[in-house]
């Protein structure tokens, strides 16, 4: 998960400055209340977080974690549409 290749990167490239950007998933939101409870979701990205602060503990020189949002959805369709979302 992420602990191990974040530490794998530290080691192969001798202590990087990394940031992880667009980390996130896909899922199947059939309607609005499991678009609320997504608990797929959150339990994912608290698994990838935890893996992160791990990595950190063990001197991973982590700079920065952005998650994938509401907005970058935006990027898939036209601009005019994004209001729709």
């Amino acid at each position: 998960g992420a602990r191990e290749i974040l530490l794998w990167m530290d080691k192969r490239y001798s202590h990087p400055l990394i940031f992880v950007t667009e980390n996130g998933m896909s899922a199947y939101e059939p309607n609005k209340e499991h678009s609320i409870h997504d608990d797929a979701r959150v339990e994912y990205l608290e698994g990838y977080i935890r893996g992160f602060g791990q990595a950190l503990g063990r001197g991973v020189n982590l700079g920065g974690y952005f998650a994938w949002s509401l907005l970058d959805k935006c990027v898939f369709y036209h601009e005019s549409q994004c209001h729709h979302i």
